[in-house]
C-alpha cells in the first residue's frame, strides 16, 4: 500500500517517482531475542503474535502521523517527515518510541485489553520471558 500523497501522485502521472528528503527521522523496532522465542512457540501463536504487535504499532504510527515503511520478521519500520515533511518530526518519532513499549508485552497476552497500547509510559526495550 502506498503513502495516500505518492497515490494520488501517480494517478495524475504513473511515472517513477523519486524524492529527497532533507530531514526525516527513523523509528526502528525489533523484539529482542526473538530467535529463542520463537523457537519455544508452534508457527501459528507466533505469526498471530507478531500480527498483534505490529496491527498495534501500525496504530499507535497512525496516532503520531508516521508512516510505516517496513516490517520484516520480527521488525518494526517507520518514518515521520514523508512524504509530507513536518517541523516536529522528531518529537512525534519520540511519543510513537514512548507510547509503543506496552505493544509487546499486550500482544504477549491475546486476552489482555485490545488498546493501541499508547495509554501510558511502557520501556520501549521488552525481552519476552
Amino acid at each position: 500500500m502506498l503513502p495516500k500523497p505518492i497515490a494520488e501522485r501517480l494517478k495524475r502521472n504513473p511515472s517513477a517517482i523519486a524524492d529527497g528528503f532533507p530531514e526525516v527521522t527513523m523509528l526502528f523496532a525489533d523484539v529482542v531475542d526473538f530467535t529463542r522465542m520463537s523457537a519455544s512457540m508452534p508457527p501459528e501463536r507466533l505469526v498471530a503474535w507478531l500480527n498483534d504487535v505490529f496491527s498495534q504499532l501500525d496504530t499507535v504510527a497512525d496516532r503520531f502521523g508516521l508512516e510505516k515503511i517496513k516490517t520484516v520478521g520480527d521488525s518494526f519500520m517507520a518514518a515521520s517527515g514523508l512524504p509530507t515533511p513536518r517541523p516536529d518530526r522528531a518529537e512525534a518519532a519520540a511519543e510513537m518510541a514512548l507510547r509503543s513499549g506496552g505493544c509487546w508485552p499486550a500482544a504477549r497476552r491475546p486476552k489482555a485489553g485490545r488498546s493501541p497500547c499508547a495509554s501510558e509510559f511502557t520501556p520501549t526495550r521488552w525481552w519476552p520471558g
